[in-house]
């Protein structure tokens, strides 16, 4: 067929939407050369996609290779299916398309456009489309799911297996959860019934399933330690203990150590002259134990620590209560040492008592899920990649599979190669084992290929089970075996950036100098670009607190739509975070309203251009929603969401709640509160009130001026005895109620992904579980079902995700929003120990004194290689922007040292720029800023004109003024005022770990306090008291005892006690209006008493006041605002405030006089 045939046929409309391909770079024509083995490191934007799309081209040109000889592995089923798109719609093309446009496809991708290239070129199409399945492109799970179908019987699997999805997987492990109890209970075994009492008292019930689902998947591991006594041999072992028996055993031991009585004699004559009642102390116990029996001296080793100890368990200093005499002082220190070592041992044969105990327990746990499985005929996503490299590792069966396959793969791909994890290498090996077999390595005339790319800079799943440290050590094993056989595996690098423009990545650059090769690999090249020199980086101070309460924060009242107890925890950021949400918004609007030109795109700048990444979901994200929505600006949801978290599900569950249980009065409540009914918290509160024992629904149905919401309540509960979940949530959507219509009126379009797979969940679970709605809401709420979002670049809403799930996206404007989250405070408390053959198992995290030697040293290896993954994160997050990047984020008194803000103020420092004043950034003025040479000067302002900006090449100009310009304030009283969000300025920071241990100790007794009840005798409160803290507390170091104990002393008191009967009210919210301005609040504790009304509420500040005069303002002014809304809702009532401080059990009466008085003083709210 002749190339005028072929442009006859190949449409104008075709030609005008046609692109050609862009050309190869030289280092990306290397990458890409069919016949090489080659390990290729892509940075970040260097067309990774390009290059994997042209080496599949290429080899396709090969003789003797068939489109069913290639496997291409990808991370993603997106990137699989993105990849197979772009091939195939590009070889479609070549078919028709006209001989000039094909010769300079082919001369891009470093083919020969000779003309017979060009005519193979025209069958390629033809030759994909004539291989079942095509080009086999493909996620490692989905190839190993694709191959133990085919061989589910020499896989071990039974035939027609399914896939397990994450919710199918949770009720499984609560199942044999169920029957691991049971089995503790009945069986023989010597071990089980001890092991999970103490992991139950250790971790809690809801800890224990956390953590025993962490196991699964890890049978490998667990399974090659011995159980019984060889799990306690093993945990000795790998946490550092020096000996064998009873720790009893081994102290009597130590104990006879005459070195140490010689010093203890010694010590005991040289102070026994001394007077203090510390030295003669001293001396008692010194005598005591020189003449002390075995048994009396294992009960004197609290004493010697007292002795010699600091509760810290420190050494004493050697000035206080010992001689002046210097020469003892060695004898000391020596001593406490000593008592250290022995201590350590007592500790880590303890915490290898707990580890054994959860071994034994995950060994029999794993067996139990592992025949659950089987008997339904199930498989999880750790089974797939397990037992398919067991099948492949089988030699003879692995040959005879890929035989049976009629599939011999010659050459393979894998993209992402840094987040392949050590099973899934192990297939791809197992794979490639004919491809180094000698003599056998090749077919005649073909060479067989392996082709990896990745980037180390960019290994950030490491809770997925990935390490860049397999990324190495799987390049190592590769380059022996190729090298074994005579061959080459090639190392190229990608370097140059065709997404940011040069000042983004001369920051990058200067990033990856500072950061180092240790989080991010060796070898990495400095990134470059053709794309100019256009472009800005600005790295604002962090929000931190207001130091006073009359500080300047820029004229804005804020909205702030979370719990209103500013002392739980969120309090280390105190106000803050709304206060840079609020800000982010207003520039984010202003840049919108008065969009920049931006060189890179040749458009002005749209709401779809921007990206705001975050670290992780939280507060921040859920805090820029609210005040993107509030300035109009469009935004899409956060990338993933929790089902749970949906308040459209949270409304509907709320109905159906209420239809089991109508004299559920928060379930109505809420319910009453929601779009479906629309009251709101007044008129709430007016029908709210209703004499003792009658509940809210039988008080509505008492109302005749109520009687249209009664009637829509009655459909909900006469429809609910012969409906099931699905066709109940159908009727509150399109019945009379009409929810689906509220809903999305009222909260927006983005809650329909949620409800519709809210009724996909219920559709599940009615197939497996019956059409119980009861069982559907027990079930619901016992496990997390996340949701996620399709995010894509550009489009019309500002995107608001995590760095994680912007792998692989870009936008021109990007906003890092949460810089100053410390990446050294985890809270997930993972922890684990590594076996001898280096397998990796989850183990309880270790308390207290445990925290030592072994376990010590993995947890600081643990911690650090989290740090290095975070410097991995960042160099991910800074690689996102193609032209602007905004940097900010919240901190509390102390900027943490690992926190990314420390690494960027670094990293601008170490390029010589300088501060330069901002006018409308609040808490610290001064910003970074680095940037090219597009925008003309603009003033900041009238400060700002005066000062010198950093220069990198030409002189670096200033910020437009588009950049600072803040949208309008709005009127003082369009938006409610949260009383207790006035931070406490003169808490005292938490500086040391005494400090952290009695915050904690507030915050746990703040907890219980909200939600404790007190019956007619408190004889078993104590012990409920200690229970609650270990089941929900159980990696605390505090003491539950001391706890329930200090509870019980305030509680003496008989004004306080009735606050805690079950007659008050936890987490009451009110409004009110208060001089012109609506208050809005919550309340820990309401106790309604006649005409009288306390009000409780709790503070786990650092420090508290002696009396109310003592009291902090901000906080008096809370409760005079609360106790003014109060008088405002009931004028005929009384109402008195007491503040509890909870880590003191500590309680003030605030004189209403007194908070009069403030509210008289309050000018303007």
């Amino acid at each position: 067929m002749s190339n005028k045939q072929n442009s006859a046929k190949f449409s104008d409309n075709e030609l005008v939407n046609f692109k050609p391909l862009f050309k190869l770079t030289h280092d990306q024509e290397k990458g890409v050369q069919p016949a090489e083995n080659i390990w290729l490191s892509a940075s970040a934007g260097t067309g990774k996609t390009q290059v994997l799309t042209a080496r599949v081209l290429r080899l396709l040109f090969q003789k003797n290779v068939l489109p069913r000889n290639l496997l291409c592995i990808t991370y993603t089923n997106a990137g699989a299916a993105e990849m197979s798109e772009r091939i195939t719609q590009r070889l479609a093309k070549w078919v028709r398309l006209p001989g000039d446009k094909l010769f300079h496809d082919l001369d891009a991708l470093g083919i020969d456009p000779n003309p017979e290239n060009q005519k193979l070129a025209r069958t390629l199409f033809a030759r994909v489309l004539d291989t079942p399945g095509g080009i086999n492109i493909t996620t490692i799970h989905s190839f190993c799911q694709k191959l133990l179908s085919t061989f589910p019987t020499e896989a071990d699997l039974i035939p027609g297996f399914q896939l397990m999805d994450d919710r199918e997987k949770s009720d499984i492990i609560r199942q044999c959860m169920n029957i691991l109890a049971i089995d503790a209970e009945n069986n023989d075994n010597e071990f089980l019934s001890l092991d999970l009492k103490k992991l139950v008292e250790r971790l809690g019930e809801h800890n224990l399933i956390k953590f025993l689902a962490k196991c699964c998947g890890k049978e490998q591991q667990f399974w090659s330690i011995a159980d019984g006594d060889g799990a306690s041999r093993f945990a000795q072992l790998v946490s550092g203990v020096e000996f064998d028996g009873s720790w009893d055993d081994y102290f009597i031991k130590a104990a006879h150590n005459e070195n140490i009585d010689q010093n203890f004699s010694i010590l005991a004559d040289g102070i026994a002259g001394e007077k203090s009642p510390m030295s003669k102390n001293r001396v008692v116990i010194l005598r005591q134990w020189l003449s002390a029996d075995n048994a009396q001296k294992i009960s004197m080793f609290d004493d010697l620590k007292g002795v010699f100890l600091t509760k810290e368990l420190t050494p004493k200093s050697v000035k206080t209560g010992w001689s002046k005499d210097a020469s003892l002082h060695e004898l000391v220190l020596e001593t406490a040492e000593w008592i250290l070592q022995i201590l350590m041992q007592k500790n880590l044969a303890e915490y290898a008592e707990i580890a054994a105990s959860a071994i034994r327990t995950a060994q029999y746990f794993l067996k139990i899920y592992k025949n659950e499985k089987r008997n339904l005929a199930l498989i999880d996503y750790d089974d797939m990649i397990n037992q398919s490299a067991k099948l492949l590792q089988q030699s003879a069966m692995g040959d005879w599979i890929k035989y049976k396959l009629d599939q011999r793969i010659d050459h393979i791909l894998v993209d992402e190669a840094q987040d392949t994890n050590f099973d899934q290498w192990s297939i791809i090996e197992a794979l490639c084992d004919d491809f180094f077999a000698g003599a056998g390595a090749g077919k005649e005339n073909v060479a067989r290929t392996i082709f990896s790319v990745g980037d180390f800079k960019q290994a950030i799943f490491s809770f997925q089970g990935t390490s860049p440290l397999n990324y190495s050590a799987a390049f190592e094993r590769f380059f022996e075996r190729i090298d074994n056989m005579g061959s080459d595996l090639n190392k190229r690098h990608l370097a140059e950036s065709f997404r940011s423009t040069m000042p983004i990545l001369q920051f990058v650059n200067a990033y990856t100098q500072y950061a180092g090769d240790e989080p991010l690999g060796e070898g990495h090249s400095d990134h470059y670009s053709q794309l100019g020199d256009t472009g800005r980086v600005t790295l604002l101070p962090l929000f931190g607190p207001i130091e006073n309460e009359n500080e300047d924060d820029g004229g804005h009242e804020h909205v702030f739509d979370t719990a209103d107890n500013i002392d739980d925890d969120e309090e280390e950021y105190g106000d803050q975070k709304f206060r840079m949400a609020d800000w982010l918004a207003q520039h984010i609007k202003s840049i919108i309203d008065n969009p920049p030109f931006l060189k890179r795109t040749n458009a002005y700048l749209k709401p779809g251009d921007i990206m705001i990444l975050l670290q992780k979901r939280g507060q921040i994200g859920n805090l820029l929603l609210s005040r993107l929505h509030e300035y109009d600006v469009p935004v899409a949801g956060m990338d993933r969401v929790k089902l749970q978290d949906s308040l459209a599900v949270m409304d509907i569950l709320a109905g159906m709640k209420f239809a089991v249980q109508p004299d559920d009065d928060y379930s109505l409540a809420c319910l009453l509160t929601s779009p479906l009914l629309g009251w709101d918290h007044d008129k709430l509160l007016k029908y709210g009130l209703r004499p003792n024992g009658k509940s809210l629904w039988r008080h509505i149905l008492s109302q005749k001026n109520l009687s249209d919401d009664g009637d829509l309540l009655m459909s909900l509960l006469s429809t609910a005895d012969y409906l099931g979940p699905v066709e109940y949530i159908e009727h509150i959507l399109n019945g009379p109620m009409g929810g689906m219509k509220k809903f999305l009126s009222r909260l927006g379009q983005g809650q329909q992904n949620a409800i519709h797979e809210f009724i996909n969940l219920a559709i599940d679970f009615e197939s497996r579980h019956g059409r119980s709605i009861q069982k559907f809401i027990m079930w619901f709420e016992i496990g997390d079902v996340e949701i996620k979002r399709d995010v894509g670049e550009g489009g019309s809403q500002v995107q608001i995700m995590t760095v994680h799930g912007s792998k692989g996206l870009q936008a021109p404007y990007v906003i890092l929003a949460d810089i100053g989250s410390n990446p050294d405070k985890k809270k997930d408390h993972d922890f684990s120990l590594f076996t001898p053959q280096n397998y990796e198992i989850p183990l309880p995290y270790p308390k207290g004194g445990q925290k030592t030697g072994n376990v010590k040293k993995a947890m600081e290896k643990a911690a650090q290689t989290q740090r290095d993954e975070s410097k991995r994160l960042l160099y991910v997050a800074l690689t996102r922007a193609e032209e602007h990047l905004l940097m900010c984020g919240v901190r509390a008194k102390d900027i943490p040292e690992n926190c990314w803000y420390t690494h960027l103020e670094q990293v601008m420092q170490n390029l010589h720029v300088d501060q330069i004043e901002a006018g409308d950034v609040p808490n610290g003025k001064m910003i970074f800023e680095l940037t090219g040479t597009h925008y003309h000067n603009a003033a900041l302002n009238d400060a700002a004109n005066s000062q010198n900006t950093a220069k990198v090449g030409n002189d670096l100009e200033q910020l437009p003024i588009w950049a600072v310009t803040a949208a309008q304030s709005e009127k003082p009283d369009a938006r409610p005022l949260a009383p207790s969000k006035v931070e406490d300025a003169g808490d005292i920071p938490i500086s040391n770990p005494q400090m952290i241990a009695a915050a904690r100790r507030g915050i746990i007794i703040h907890d219980i306090l909200q939600h404790i009840k007190i019956t007619s005798s408190t004889l078993k409160l104590p012990q409920i008291i200690v229970q609650y803290i270990k089941d929900n507390y159980p990696h605390d170091d505090v003491q539950p005892d001391e706890i329930a104990q200090l509870i019980l002393n305030l509680l003496h008191d008989k004004n306080l006690a009735k606050i805690f009967q079950g007659d008050a009210i936890s987490e009451l919210p009110i409004a009110a209006v208060i001089k012109g301005r609506v208050v809005s609040g919550r309340i820990d504790k309401v106790y309604f008493e006649g005409q009288k009304i306390t009000l409780v509420d709790f503070k786990t500040s650092k420090k508290s006041a002696a009396t109310y005069k003592e009291l902090p303002k901000p906080i008096a002014r809370q409760m005079a605002l609360y106790c003014a809304a109060m008088h405002k809702i009931y004028p005929n009532h009384d109402v008195e405030a007491k503040i509890i401080y909870t880590q003191y059990a500590q309680m003030i009466d605030i004189p209403g006089a007194y908070l009069d008085e403030i509210i008289n003083q309050m000018a303007q709210i």
